[in-house]
């Protein structure tokens, strides 16, 4: 009788084990659903992620839209360029690897420099550039584009 009972007792802890287990599972479940988006996106040195996409730099002056592909600049003041991991001929302020709308808002810089192909904006696809905002752009390397 106590080695049945005692084959019960490990029937149910196996199986709360077992449970516990996939309780487990599940729980890291969501932050793997959950994971960050890159987009193919660089502002200032950061990568834009739909994570960070609401505001990129931390301070309320850039934000992205990813379904629009607007990226859009208030008051920004860009000096840092991608990584030379990204690309390894241009550095930009600003480096898209595709399309790429630019809506302006308030006075908005960008001031690099670098060893490279150097562009205040790197687009690989169509760029376009509208608002009511303004952008200066200051961009010198060993080869140059505005």
């Amino acid at each position: 009788m106590v080695w049945k009972e005692r084959a019960g007792e490990m029937k149910r802890n196996g199986w709360v084990a077992g449970l516990m287990v996939c309780l487990m599972l599940l729980a890291l479940l969501p932050g793997a659903a959950l994971a960050a988006d890159n987009y193919d996106l660089w502002v200032n040195g950061v990568q834009v992620t739909s994570d960070n996409a609401g505001d990129v730099l931390g301070n309320g002056a850039v934000s992205y839209n990813a379904q629009t592909n607007t990226l859009t600049l208030n008051g920004a003041a860009i000096t840092i360029p991608n990584p030379d991991t990204v690309h390894s001929v241009y550095q930009a302020g600003i480096y898209a690897g595709g399309d790429i709308n630019v809506v302006l808002t308030g006075e908005n810089t960008i001031n690099i420099s670098g060893q490279n192909i150097v562009a205040g904006i790197h687009a690989n696809g169509v760029m376009q550039i509208g608002g009511q905002g303004s952008l200066t752009i200051d961009a010198t390397g060993t080869g140059s584009e505005a």
